[in-house]
């Protein structure tokens, strides 16, 4: 490992290791984590921004390839639990000291020639890295490498990969220096300058967020017949379940996996943060392992709705019928829903504040914040906006409601729903709802 002494404490932005796209060919039907590990030492903590779009079938149980590389090279028994993912069986294992990207391409593939398609393919690397005059930096021994660019060219040469379950993990080992540094300024990747909202907190914010369930909408909601009939598709199917997860086995991940599993067009992104519990409604308040969401819960429900934006961006066709399914459905389990019209970014932000230093969710067992509205992710960094064209990013919103800034909530769930995709990164893929 490099030891590159780290620059000043006082830099606003991060360069993000796959670094300003955030979603490309290789991450369709794709999970990518990215772990970072202090060097001689066992202490670790996650990329925030992970990425999780694998259709993947935790009923029937898959089997998997793994390909590993790097200073954690493993190479698995056959037929046991991945460790990581222990839904999936590993049917074939290798394992690999670091070497160039051409060679470490070849020896892909050569092991997926025969493979079927149906299994997951799991790529491991584990790496050095450095933060260099801002930037993040991966190494190869003393060879800087661009990891994007290394899976694009094995999707060139491997095309049915672009289209396949895929799991890559990347493990960054870091020197003590490096790893504080990062440690301290991971929640500056969320600092923009025209964000309306500047953060000065230093601490990682993941330490001190529990139980926060975040549902992205990857489906473009375009007006057409559909969605005036039944509102937008992620609305329709929030309605459903919050009238069907009733029990602990049968709950509201479940239903949600289940669909993201069967579904091609993969209609929305899961994210959750700590989640403890099961998110089960109308369940006895006595059910452990469950959030206490019985029909007499004075849980908090926020309704943000958009629709009219600047000329220069795409306005919203949001139907009553949306904010209805939405309100109707957390109504029904005791929520108080409070509906917000044509925000802009501070406004949003300010209301959002309000919520988060009230007194009154000391008495609730639960907040929901919808947000219907354009959002987009340029340089990694999820951002949702207000009517004005501005925005504030995801990672702010997390930071709001996390311990440390709302205590009230502290141990109790917190429920994001974003209906909205990511802007112009989906335009070129399928998640997008037909167009009559």
């Amino acid at each position: 490992l490099r030891r590159v002494k780290a620059t000043s404490r006082e830099m606003e932005v991060i360069t993000h290791v796959f670094g300003t796209e955030y979603i490309e060919s290789f991450m369709r039907n794709t999970d990518v984590i990215i772990c970072y590990i202090q060097e001689e030492e066992d202490d670790t903590f996650y990329e925030i921004n992970e990425i999780k779009n694998r259709c993947s079938d935790n009923i029937k149980g898959e089997t998997g390839i793994c390909i590993s590389f790097g200073f954690f090279a493993t190479k698995y028994d056959k037929g046991i639990q991945y460790p990581r993912d222990r839904s999936i069986t590993i049917k074939d294992s290798f394992g690999y000291e670091l070497m160039s990207l051409t060679d470490m391409i070849a020896i892909i593939n050569s092991h997926i020639v025969n493979w079927n398609t149906e299994e997951v393919f799991i790529l491991e690397l584990s790496l050095a890295g450095v933060y260099e005059s801002g930037i993040f930096k991966l190494f190869i021994q003393e060879t800087i490498i661009d990891l994007k660019l290394f899976l694009r060219e094995l999707i060139v040469q491997n095309p049915l990969l672009e289209y396949v379950p895929k799991m890559i993990f990347v493990d960054i080992l870091l020197n003590e220096e490096q790893f504080e540094y990062i440690d301290f300024t991971e929640t500056k990747r969320s600092e923009k300058l025209d964000s309306v909202v500047k953060t000065e907190s230093k601490y990682d914010y993941l330490k001190n967020t529990s139980d926060m369930l975040i549902i992205w909408s990857t489906i473009r909601n375009y007006a057409n017949i559909l969605s005036v009939n039944i509102g937008s598709f992620l609305s329709f199917m929030i309605s459903h379940y919050l009238k069907v997860s009733h029990s602990v086995e049968i709950n509201l991940q479940y239903h949600l996996n289940v669909l993201r599993m069967y579904s091609y067009q993969q209609p929305f992104e899961l994210n959750n943060i700590n989640l403890q519990k099961a998110v089960v409604f109308g369940q006895d308040d006595e059910t452990k392992g469950v959030y206490n969401l019985t029909s007499s819960t004075n849980g908090l429900c926020i309704i943000i709705r958009n629709e009219k934006f600047p000329e220069h961006m795409r306005q919203k066709y949001v139907t009553d019928k949306t904010v209805k399914n939405y309100k109707d459905g957390f109504e029904r389990h005791g929520f108080k829903c409070r509906t917000f019209n044509d925000l802009s970014a501070l406004e949003m932000w300010e209301q959002l504040s309000i919520v988060s230093k009230d007194k009154v969710l000391e008495s609730h067992n639960a907040l929901v914040i919808i947000l219907i509205s354009n959002t987009d992710t340029f340089e990694n960094v999820d951002v949702i906006y207000g009517n004005d064209g501005n925005y504030f990013t995801m990672n702010n919103l997390k930071m709001l409601f996390n311990d440390k800034s709302c205590t009230a909530l502290k141990g109790k769930l917190k429920l994001f729903i974003i209906d909205g995709p990511r802007g112009g990164n989906f335009i070129q893929l399928i998640y997008r709802n037909f167009i009559l």
